[in-house]
This record gives C-alpha cells, sequence and structure tokens, in this order.
C-alpha cells in the first residue's frame, strides 16, 4: 500500500508538472499588456481605461449610456491603441482608424469611436488628436403624413394599445426621444402649461418641452387617478425598449405600415421634418429635440427631395 500510494503521489506530481508547462493564461499579450482575463467582459479593460472610466462616473457624473458607449469604442479600438501613453504616436493613432475602417465600419461609427477615443487621449494628457472622418450625407427616412396619421388615428383594442398609442402621440408630437418618453413619470406633466420636463435627457441634460392642445387631452384622460411611472408594466416597473418597439411594430404590422425603418426614432424624424415643413425655427426645434448645437439640428432636419423641387419651381425666372 506504501509503494501505491507513492506511486499515485508521484504521478500527481508529473501531472501537475505537465499541466503547468501546458496551461498559458490568455488575455492580452499579443497587445502588450500583462493582464490575464477572467470570465467578466470588462475585466477586460487595463488598469489605465478603468480609471478613465471611474473618474467620468464618479467626478464627472456622466450617465450610464456614455460609461456604456465609453465601454463598446474602448473594445474597437483597445487592440490597436498601446495602454502606455509614452507608446501612444501620431502615426500609431492613423494606424488604429485605417484598422477600424478596413474592417467595414461605417464612417459614423468610427467617428464615435473617435469621439471617445479623443476624450480619453486628453485624460491622459498626450496632447494628441485625432481628427474625425468625413460622413457621408444622407437624407433621413422618415414616415409619409399619410402613415402618421394612420398611426395617430388607429383606435386602441385593449390596454396595451393604449400605452402605445399614446407613446407614438407624445413622440409624434414632441420629438422626445425613446428613453426620454420611456423615463416619463406623471409628475414631469403639467397640464396647466401644456409642458413636460424630460428629466432624462441625453447627458443628464434636462429641458421643458411644449405639448399640444389635443396631447393634453389625451393626457388628461390616460392620467385620471394615476401617479408613478407613465408606462409602468403589470409589475410596476418601467416600460423597457426592446418591449416598447416590438409593440410599435405590431401596431405598424397591423396598419400595413412596413417602411421606411419601423422605429422611435423615425417617428422623432418625422417630427422634425414637419416641424420644419410648417414654417417652424430650427433654433426653436433645437431646444426643442434637446440638442447641444445648431449644427446637429441642421443636420438632422432636412427638406425632402419635393420640398425642394417645390421651391424651385417657385423661385425660378423660366416661364
Amino acid at each position: 500500500m506504501a509503494q501505491l500510494g507513492a506511486r499515485f503521489h508521484g504521478m500527481e506530481e508529473v501531472e501537475s508538472s505537465n499541466l503547468s508547462r501546458s496551461t498559458k493564461p490568455f488575455g492580452f499579450k499579443h497587445l502588450g499588456i500583462d493582464t490575464v482575463r477572467s470570465n467578466k467582459e470588462f475585466d477586460l479593460i487595463p488598469s489605465r481605461f478603468q480609471e478613465f472610466v471611474e473618474e467620468k462616473k464618479y467626478l464627472a457624473n456622466v450617465s450610464d449610456n456614455t460609461l456604456e458607449n465609453y465601454k463598446y469604442a474602448y473594445k474597437a479600438w483597445h487592440h490597436l491603441v498601446p495602454e502606455d501613453p509614452k507608446d501612444i504616436t501620431e502615426a500609431v493613432l492613423k494606424q488604429a482608424v485605417i484598422a477600424m475602417q478596413k474592417t467595414g465600419i461605417s464612417a459614423i461609427s468610427v467617428n464615435t469611436y473617435i469621439r471617445v477615443l479623443n476624450t480619453y487621449l486628453k485624460w491622459l494628457g498626450t496632447g494628441l488628436k485625432v481628427p474625425r472622418l468625413i460622413e457621408p450625407k444622407f437624407t433621413p427616412k422618415t414616415f409619409t403624413p399619410e402613415q402618421v396619421q394612420k398611426l395617430l388615428e388607429l383606435r386602441p383594442r385593449c390596454s396595451a394599445d393604449h400605452r402605445v398609442a399614446l407613446a407614438i402621440t407624445i413622440i409624434a408630437d414632441t420629438g422626445l426621444r425613446a428613453e426620454e418618453m420611456l423615463g416619463l413619470e406623471s409628475h414631469d406633466i403639467d397640464l396647466d402649461e401644456c409642458l413636460i420636463r424630460v428629466r432624462l435627457g441625453k447627458g443628464r441634460k434636462g429641458r421643458m418641452v411644449p405639448i399640444s392642445i389635443p396631447l393634453r387631452r389625451r393626457l388628461y384622460l390616460y392620467m385620471k387617478g394615476k401617479a408613478g411611472p407613465l408606462f409602468p408594466t403589470r409589475t410596476h416597473c418601467i416600460w423597457s425598449y426592446r418591449n416598447s418597439l416590438r409593440h410599435l411594430k405590431l401596431f405598424c404590422k397591423r396598419l400595413g405600415i412596413s417602411g421606411p425603418k419601423v422605429s422611435w426614432h423615425t417617428i422623432r424624424h418625422s417630427f422634425a421634418t414637419n416641424y420644419i415643413r410648417q414654417g417652424g425655427d430650427v433654433m426653436m426645434l433645437q431646444r426643442i429635440l434637446g440638442h447641444t448645437s445648431l449644427q446637429m439640428t441642421q443636420r438632422y432636419v432636412h427638406l425632402q427631395t419635393e420640398d425642394l423641387r417645390a421651391v424651385h419651381d417657385r423661385r425660378t425666372m423660366l416661364r
């Protein structure tokens, strides 16, 4: 028995020795980063970038969405940009942008990643800045006026339909972002002044948005005797974006509306376009939409082809 035990113990030592020689940690060796990855996705983040994220969270008080954008962008260029600031050069950054473009990522997406990268480079104190790419100009797709009227005139069949119908009406009348609409609570609605207080705006920037008399009427009937979240679920939680979009698509399918892209943002585009078509002021629209610069609003809002043709027909000197 003693000999058998000794033999077994010797086998354990050999097996352990072989295992230690054959097992290699997986992580950032190809990046020159001496970090072993765990099963958690964002344990991948090196300490320097993690420190950057934590400072933005606790010192700059940026929103959770912004933090997620930081991490998402980091995954796009973390293997292209060295962790040590001393190794980051203009040539390295140029190659990083070229590598991202070679993967087929759109210029708009690359610019999104570049914005985060520039914020990180500034935090590191490198004095470097990556120039953004020229984005192709395109006309955002919107619902036609007839499609919007179909959406607004459909009579709800059940409580779930009432919720979707009101959400459509709010965005069509105010141009709120989906996240802003979903985060509304009863006390955010001022029926006397015809205003909605947006607390959960992009970048945690609040604003007051006007509402029309017809929307006030609908809100009054919907909110009567209710308090708390404007769009609660059966479990009294906030209506999620995914579920709300699924209900919107079912709503549009019932009406035979398949294009353009069915989304809350398409309704927001439709609101902005209609606002300009009806003679609305771009600077006022900027405040309503919650854009930080007028340039964003001018790019967001556009004149449709038929509008341009109509203006040209009125202005031409040919008769």
